[in-house]
């Protein structure tokens, strides 16, 4: 059988042969590696969401637990939310609670804020990290980020006491579909 002689010679690897007799017809060797890459990297990127999801989680718990009156651990934890959220937003907008968490930490500061307490980074962190999961920097426009801007806006909305004026603050137009 012609087709089953490897190119660089000798005979073909045996993913080659498992993928000509899965399909019934002639694969080259290329194909299989190619369809084992898709594979393999799919496995990555689940892997890579999956952790990304567990650090979002974590991050999310530490700044939740954060009670002190200067909230260093949750602006610290705010800074590592932000870069996470400009490199996954979906992993943290899933992660339990996202949303009204940073919304908690974003009136904490606030309130530390008006009592003379440095917070200005960590608050800036915190709306950074909402319009990364709003999708305020991503150009690309997609069904699934409007999808998800959308969700963000209406939980900014609902959890927030000031929601739609915080979203204006983040140069974001209500693009939820309740009407406040």
């Amino acid at each position: 059988k012609p087709w089953l002689k490897h190119p660089a010679g000798g005979s073909p690897s045996f993913c080659c042969r498992v993928m000509a007799a899965a399909d019934g017809r002639p694969q080259q060797p290329g194909a299989a590696v190619s369809f084992l890459d898709a594979v393999g990297q799919s496995i990555v990127n689940s892997a890579s969401s999956i952790d990304a999801h567990i650090d979002a989680g974590a991050l999310l718990e530490r700044i939740a637990a954060d009670t002190s009156p200067n909230a260093r651990q949750s602006q610290r934890a705010l800074s590592e939310l932000k870069g996470l959220a400009r490199k996954v937003p979906g992993a943290v907008v899933t992660a339990q609670g996202a949303v009204p968490t940073i919304l908690r930490a974003v009136e904490r500061l606030a309130s530390a804020a008006d009592e003379d307490i440095d917070c200005t980074e960590g608050l800036q962190d915190a709306l950074e990290t909402l319009g990364s999961l709003v999708g305020a920097n991503d150009d690309q426009g997609d069904a699934e980020t409007a999808r998800r801007g959308a969700e963000v806006a209406e939980l900014i909305i609902r959890h927030g006491d000031n929601g739609k004026q915080l979203l204006r603050l983040l140069s974001i137009r209500d693009i939820s579909d309740r009407k406040s």
